[in-house]
């Protein structure tokens, strides 16, 4: 028995001997695949997965990168360009400053020279020093700034301006007409260097006295086509009177503003403060036209077609005079009596002309007219009669009580005056004030400035700006 179990014993052991290997082979043989597939199949697919997070992440932030980028130069390209407005406002309104005549406006535009350095203060914070030398630009219109403050503290004291004053304010001009003009060409060219206004003497116009003073943001009013022609905004339009028209009433005022064949349809009704009939059509030679008449007594608001020609350039007197002429005529032939031609661009092939209301020789500035010559062939392309509308009734005007002679004396003696007129200008939409119209110049550059005829007093200032395009007035 013993030999039995002890040859059992010796058989369990053998096969345990001998079936070790084996399972120790196959056990080799399965960790080698689990490793060979981890290594050729999921550490790839989880590599690639996450290649892909990556590049998704980094596209994003890319993406991101770029959108703030864009921002950001989308924001300084903004201020940039706030900022030669700006600097183009200050040196226009020093201009001013230059020819004024009583000591009200000197207060009122120093006043204006000091809000418009703390806007231009404002718009160098939003610009990378990189851009421009920021340091250097906003020292100098600090000082600007508070060189113009005290001074109007000064006068509001009983001082008067001195001819150090004076040469002070030439100066800073200068200056100013310099900075703006290296602002604008970097600008347009898209350059924003950091170089941009180191010259000499950058700080020698500012004095020394006047320093201290807080700035704060305000915006100038840019006019265009001549002094007040956007201040004709009443709550109603006082111009119309009659009754109610018809639709087809307004058709036959239309057609008769047509020039050529034309056949017109009803487009639409419009409304607001002037409601009016819409009508489109085609004239003979292909060219669409549009015209607007109120409802109410059949007035006409607007008219507008295409120019034939194309000419841009400012034309010679003779045949500037001649637009003025056909524009004139046209009035006339409609009904717009006693109007007076103002001023005059010149673009996309038409001469834009500008007509106010007369009335006892006196220009009424609220009541304008605006006319479209097509410069080729002479015809109305064109007219908006908005402003007139709106303000258009019969004055009842005041005799002045000082004389032309005593206003001329309220007048800057450097103003060399061309022209003198009565004017009646508005002060608020519901107010106009009766004036002394001096246009003149000084230094090559042109200037209108009101006298109160009743009190005496310098009301407004404009200054003449000869373009490409034709006259603005700021």
């Amino acid at each position: 028995m013993s030999g039995m179990k002890n040859s059992k014993e010796q058989d369990m052991y053998n096969d345990n001997v001998y079936e070790s290997p084996v399972k120790e082979r196959q056990g080799g043989h399965m960790k080698r695949r689990t490793k060979t597939l981890l290594l050729s199949v999921i550490l790839p697919s989880v590599l690639g997965v996450a290649l892909i997070i990556s590049l998704i992440w980094g596209f994003s932030r890319n993406a991101k990168a770029q959108d703030y980028k864009a921002a950001a130069t989308s924001m300084y390209s903004r201020a940039y360009s706030e900022l030669v407005s700006e600097i183009a406002d200050i040196e226009v309104t020093l201009s001013k400053i230059q020819i004024v005549g009583s000591k009200p406006q000197y207060i009122l535009l120093l006043d204006e020279v000091w809000r418009s350095c703390g806007t231009c203060t404002g718009l160098l914070s939003q610009i990378p020093t990189s851009h421009i030398d920021s340091e250097e630009m906003n020292q100098f219109l600090i000082r600007v700034g508070d060189y113009s403050r005290a001074l109007a503290t000064s006068l509001l004291h009983g001082k008067a301006m001195t001819a150090k004053d004076t040469q002070q304010i030439a100066e800073l001009r200068k200056t100013c007409t310099k900075v703006g003009e290296n602002l604008r060409k970097r600008y347009e060219s898209g350059n924003y260097p950091d170089d941009l206004l180191t010259h000499d003497g950058y700080f020698e116009s500012a004095s020394d006295e006047y320093e201290g003073q807080e700035t704060r943001t305000e915006y100038p009013t840019l006019i265009y086509d001549g002094p007040f022609s956007e201040s004709a905004e009443k709550a109603e339009p006082r111009g119309l009177t009659g009754e109610h028209i018809t639709q087809t009433d307004a058709y036959s005022v239309a057609m008769s503003y047509m020039q050529q064949p034309c056949g017109l349809e009803f487009s639409s009704d419009s409304d607001g403060d002037i409601p009016a009939y819409d009508f489109s059509g085609t004239l003979a030679d292909g060219r669409q036209i549009d015209i607007s008449i109120a409802k109410q007594g059949g007035a006409p608001v607007w008219m507008m077609t295409q120019a034939v020609g194309n000419a841009t350039d400012i034309p010679d007197k003779t045949t500037a005079k001649a637009y003025k002429k056909i524009a004139l005529d046209f009035l006339k032939k409609h009904g717009f009596d006693d109007m007076e031609s103002t001023y005059a661009q010149y673009y996309g092939g038409v001469a834009l002309i500008n007509f106010a209301a007369t009335q006892d020789d006196v220009i009424l500035y609220s009541d304008l007219i605006k006319i479209w010559v097509d410069r080729e062939s002479g015809e109305i392309v064109g007219f908006d009669t908005r402003n007139y509308l709106y303000s258009h009734v019969e004055r009842d005007l005041e005799k002045p009580t000082i004389k032309k002679s005593e206003a001329k004396l309220m007048i800057s003696e450097n103003l060399n005056i061309k022209q003198v007129s009565l004017a009646l200008i508005p002060m608020t939409p519901e107010t106009e004030v009766l004036c002394y119209e001096f246009k003149g110049e000084y230094g090559g550059e042109s200037f209108i400035v009101y006298i109160n005829a009743q009190s005496g007093e310098e009301e407004q200032i404009f200054r003449i700006i000869d373009t490409e395009d034709g006259q603005l007035v700021l």
